[in-house]
């Protein structure tokens, strides 16, 4: 697996998120179909933020475009504090990061040296956000995959949401770059 696929996937979960937004037949009236809908886009927003946050830590922190993010990288690791796995049995350092954690709200922390200037929302800018969606955003995790319904959050919400996902899927093509290959 490559570090660009990280991008690729928020970009398939952000689209189809966006799809749901505004192609989903909603009615005014809440229905168990809606609430499900609700959930997937929550479920997927972790995916997108989580996807576009480890991207951007393998591409600031020079990963080599061509090598599997699954590798050992010694020096990668002193300067990001960031792996696929905690740890590598026989190899030094243990990562504070690691991508298996799906902890992305933490990988906020070894990205902040690196994007304190760059204005890209929740990931590591002073720009603001709504504080429902922070709170969202911080309290996602991936068993949430387990809950089928999302009884509290609204289509409105689920808008922002999502709104707040390509924004900062923006101020990362911008501010970072997407390499296709």
């Amino acid at each position: 697996m490559f570090y660009n696929e990280y991008f690729i996937a928020a970009d398939k979960h952000l689209h189809f998120c966006q799809w749901i937004i505004n192609k989903y037949p909603w009615s005014e009236n809440k229905t168990k179909e809606q609430d499900y809908m609700l959930a997937e886009i929550y479920y997927l927003s972790g995916y997108i933020v989580e996807g576009l946050t480890v991207y951007s830590i393998y591409k600031l922190f020079g990963w080599e475009k061509n090598k599997n993010v699954m590798d050992f990288d010694e020096d990668f690791l002193k300067r990001s504090h960031f792996l696929f796995y905690k740890s590598y049995k026989g190899e030094k350092g243990e990562a504070k990061y690691f991508v298996k954690g799906h902890k992305f709200k933490e990988y906020k922390d070894a990205l902040i040296p690196k994007v304190e200037s760059h204005n890209i929302p929740y990931i590591g800018s002073n720009i603001a956000i709504n504080k429902t969606i922070k709170n969202l955003l911080d309290e996602w995790e991936p068993g949430l995959r387990y809950k089928s319904v999302a009884t509290d959050l609204t289509k409105d919400v689920a808008k922002e949401l999502v709104d707040t996902c390509y924004r900062i899927y923006e101020a990362v093509i911008k501010n970072i770059g997407y390499d296709k290959n």
